[in-house]
């Protein structure tokens, strides 16, 4: 044990440092030292690592400075090696980088580790193609490790979650409608996850699906019920050529649907008929995995 506190007048002792110790939290691993005796002259610290395949130690890293009111220090060592076992010393240095101690060596292995770090401003945007979810996450991780970020929470009351590489920040649900929408998300791996983030919210005006249908403008006898009809992809006000049946619309009024006006542009081929375009609206809910319900519709209107 090296002794950092001595009587005043004492020789002083001479410095010393602790053997480091290792501690991995989540995917972070951590160097810890203790300095002892005379550290009047200490600049800075030096970390040296080597691996069992490397026969010569290399400085990890540049130097950590040395506080005169500070005895513990400590230092993340990053982008270290999954699996692999390292040998890892600090030395101590003065202000021309000469070595003035240098502490045991201690030994460790990288393992895998449920991530610590949480991700960090999650922001909920509608886009062309759907809802995007962005975020930061300062966390490093070994690809070796698989990292994965686990996206939860709810659309319109239903839940949901989606599981998405650890490369990205950003994920586009796609497809999916507006609405209420609660998400939260947490790093992880294959060990586990870590804790999960602050909630992003969304108060989105649901999207409003159009969906046309075509009646044919023949006598009014012979109108069929919109739901009888197939729905078709048109737009609203277009006029579909079709054989004409019984009378000409041009000169017939019985002929024209309702609501039609003596104005309207008609059909220039006798045997063309007039079709009404009929558009329904729909504020549709969310199923399973954000697709429609077609079969479950919220309010309908003409």
């Amino acid at each position: 044990m090296i002794l950092s506190i001595f009587p005043a007048g004492a020789p002083k002792p001479l410095l010393g440092i602790e053997k480091p110790r290792i501690e991995q939290r989540g995917s972070r691993t951590l160097l810890y030292w203790t300095v002892g005796g005379d550290t009047s002259n200490v600049a800075a610290y030096k970390i040296e690592l080597r691996s069992d395949s490397e026969r010569d130690w290399r400085q990890y890293g540049g130097f950590v400075p040395h506080s005169p009111s500070e005895i513990h220090f400590r230092q993340e060592l990053p982008s270290l090696a999954t699996h692999k076992h390292y040998y890892a010393r600090v030395s101590a240095t003065d202000t021309s980088r000469r070595v003035l101690a240098t502490s045991e060596v201690t030994s460790f292995t990288v393992q895998c580790q449920a991530p610590s770090v949480v991700p960090q401003n999650l922001r909920l945007e509608p886009v062309a193609d759907g809802i995007r979810l962005s975020w930061t996450w300062t966390g490093q991780e070994s690809p070796e490790c698989e990292p994965y970020f686990l996206i939860t929470g709810y659309q319109n009351g239903g839940p949901f979650s989606e599981r998405v590489s650890g490369q990205l920040r950003e994920f586009t649900f796609q497809n999916a409608i507006g609405g209420e929408w609660h998400v939260e998300m947490r790093a992880g791996n294959r060990v586990g996850t870590g804790p999960s983030s602050s909630p992003a919210n969304l108060h989105n005006v649901p999207i409003v699906l159009r969906e046309c249908w075509i009646m044919v403008s023949f006598p009014r006898s012979l109108f069929f019920p919109v739901s009888s009809i197939v729905p078709i992809p048109v737009s609203k006000g277009v006029r579909v050529r079709v054989p004409r049946s019984i009378c000409d619309p041009r000169t017939d009024f019985w002929c024209r649907p309702p609501g039609e006006s003596d104005d309207v542009a008609v059909p220039r081929h006798p045997d063309e008929g007039l079709l009404r375009v009929l558009c329904r609206l729909y504020l549709a809910p969310l199923c399973k995995r954000l697709t429609l319900c077609p079969s479950v519709f919220l309010k309908s209107f003409w």
